[in-house]
């Protein structure tokens, strides 16, 4: 997986951009619909001459060959301006090895970017507050590690503006790393981006319920649906998704900073999510850990925290690879947890008995599958 002659694994992405079905609006009859010839009665099972005949169905999915592992990391940034000037994380080779084990033992690895990227950042950047940024350098750094992909559904996704936002979707494909929930200049914001990874059709749908500018008149539209709307809009996306793929993923950016439970709006949300069809729903924001939960066949983590981050405060410091392994025929997905912490220099870790009882004890006891 690493750039260094390590061949990568090959994952292939396709925007379906499926809308979100409306219903036509009822109108009145005029007096000469009323008076318009009739067609006369079908007779169950035949067509009109004249109507053309239903377009095929598509065919069924084959089932995948063998079983999978997926990956998920938190929130990853790579720096941020401070008084206007830049304070970056150094892109050390160093930044994400610990992390290279389990990340590079998935068959598809995925973060929540939430850091534009751009080839050289500027030493100056923007008077605003809380813009973030990173580099190519950075980027090749997620390359090595083993990340296949990244939500940029998120509320930093336009700290650079739009040139910032198409720079960083052009880098991450250049390092061969797909970008999902990325701005877009045409609706549906909100959409399913597909990945096939060893033979599995996945669809994901990544959205944000946080943004920190309105949507600008003219700038790329982020994937943005208020909390009330979340389960309203995305539950058709998935179920329309759903017969044409092995599994659906939800990458949620939502939930509030520091809280370590997810609100009852975000449960009511995830548990309608599953209901419409979702297998996995990944959340992000709180910059802490949140309870992983087992609901009817799905999986549920909240929050996985910070995984690169310039925050080392103890609870913000600990984190976590989740890996579910996915088996064809099986629909209960299985879980298991890598406690991380962030160490000198924001590097992930691995654990010390310590804060790897307080990791498992934040994301809680995963319920076994239900036989």
């Amino acid at each position: 997986m690493d750039l260094t002659g390590v061949a990568r694994r090959r994952v292939w992405m396709a925007c379906l951009a499926l809308a979100v079905a409306t219903r036509a609006p009822t109108t009145t009859p005029s007096r000469a619909d009323e008076l318009a010839p009739r067609a006369a009665a079908v007779p169950p099972g035949a067509r009109p001459a004249d109507e053309p005949a239903p377009a095929p169905a598509a065919p069924p999915l084959p089932p995948p060959p063998a079983p999978i592992q997926l990956a998920f990391v938190g929130d990853v940034m790579f720096g941020r301006y401070v008084a206007r000037t830049l304070q970056p994380i150094p892109a050390s080779p160093r930044l994400l090895a610990a992390a290279h084990g389990p990340l590079r033992a998935a068959d598809l690895a995925i973060a929540n970017l939430e850091t534009p990227i751009v080839e050289t950042p500027p030493r100056r950047g923007p008077s605003e507050r809380r813009r973030f940024v990173g580099s190519a350098a950075h980027v090749a750094l997620l390359a090595a590690a083993g990340i296949d992909a990244v939500s940029l559904a998120n509320n930093h996704a336009d700290d650079m503006d739009d040139a910032g936002a198409a720079a960083t979707v052009a880098i991450l494909a250049r390092h061969g790393i797909a970008a999902l929930g990325s701005a877009v200049a045409t609706p549906p914001a909100v959409r399913v981006e597909t990945l096939d990874a060893k033979g599995w059709r996945l669809a994901i749908v990544a959205v944000t319920t946080v943004r920190n500018r309105s949507q600008r008149p003219g700038a790329l539209e982020l994937p943005y649906l208020a909390p009330a709307d979340l389960a309203a809009v995305a539950g058709p996306v998935i179920a329309h998704a759903r017969p044409q793929h092995h599994r659906v993923i939800v990458l949620v950016h939502w939930g509030t900073e520091g809280r370590h439970h997810p609100a009852a709006w975000q449960r009511q949300a995830a548990h309608a999510l599953v209901d419409a069809g979702a297998d996995l729903v990944i959340g992000s924001h709180p910059h802490v850990l949140q309870p992983i939960e087992r609901y009817r066949d799905g999986v549920i983590a909240y929050s996985l925290g910070n995984f690169v981050f310039d925050n080392r405060a103890p609870r913000q410091s600990r984190t976590a690879v989740l890996t579910i392994g996915l088996t064809p025929g099986e629909p209960c997905a299985a879980v298991r947890v890598t406690p991380m912490a962030l160490g000198p220099g924001y590097r992930p870790r691995r654990a010390g008995r310590a804060d790897a009882r307080l990791v498992r004890q934040a994301l809680g006891a995963v319920a076994p599958c239900a036989r």
